[in-house]
């Protein structure tokens, strides 16, 4: 989420896809910072994560990746990476990797450490990338990026998504896609996008958006049914126990 004072229409997160190696028909977690629907920063590189990012923009390979951890739904990508951009004039060792410090030498380990060089002329994994040590934060990758792009870094924020609806409530839409994984793992009765949707919203809305979600058949108990119970229902209007589910989305933010 942006502060109020950046135009909405200026910076933007897309979602590529919000699984894990348990729901890969939702694609392999990531997402794009985007700043006038030109691509900013790659936020991990999951096995699908390539193949969805050149679809949407029009085949161009990012330049920029920010790694969040080493689990291989986050990081399978790279080596397709590699040898999509070591052929390309415009891309080789040009693309940088944003790798915080600690996740270094597990990065090295899983993608770049073979028991031989690579076949391409005797060139190795690191010779056709940037690597960027950052801290966990990210503080140091974002002023490198926001210098290079003219954008005062720290002007970019992230806002808890109540503050955010306060703001504009069509700031919902950026939850759908962590909503299927919150959903898909059990934690909640209802996908975040659901919650948000229909128990932040005025009493008479409620019915209306819960009945479209389920005319999409996208959103459902967690125990499986295709239709929501009355004892689900009840729990969108129950005080003390949106009470609880407020807190648990709180600590997801």
């Amino acid at each position: 989420m942006l502060k109020p004072e950046i135009q909405a229409s200026l910076f933007a997160i897309r979602f590529l896809g919000v699984g894990n190696s348990h729901a890969l028909e939702l694609g392999t977690s990531s997402c794009v910072l985007e700043q006038n629907h030109e691509p900013l920063l790659l936020i991990d590189c999951g096995f699908s994560t390539l193949a969805a990012y050149t679809r949407i923009y029009s085949n161009s390979l990012p330049l920029a990746i920010f790694i969040t951890h080493t689990h291989l739904d986050h990081i399978g990508g790279l080596e397709n990476l590699f040898y999509q951009s070591y052929f390309k004039e415009n891309y080789i060792g040009k693309i940088k990797l944003f790798v915080p410090v600690k996740l270094v030498e597990i990065l090295h380990k899983r993608m770049a450490d073979y028991s031989g060089i690579l076949a391409e002329g005797g060139v190795n994994f690191w010779d056709n990338f940037q690597l960027i040590p950052v801290s966990d934060h990210f503080g140091r990758t974002r002023q490198c990026l926001c210098s290079q792009k003219g954008i005062n870094s720290t002007s970019i924020k992230p806002l808890p998504y109540q503050r955010a609806l306060q703001i504009n409530p069509d700031y919902d839409e950026a939850w759908v896609g962590m909503g299927d994984v919150y959903y898909k793992q059990g934690q909640f009765p209802l996908s975040f996008d659901a919650y948000l949707n229909a128990c932040t919203r005025d009493s008479p809305a409620r019915n209306q958006r819960i009945t479209e979600l389920l005319d999409k058949n996208n959103y459902r108990t967690v125990d499986g049914k295709n239709v929501l119970t009355q004892e689900s229902l009840n729990l969108l209007y129950d005080k003390q126990y949106l009470e609880k589910l407020r807190e648990k989305v709180t600590d997801c933010r």
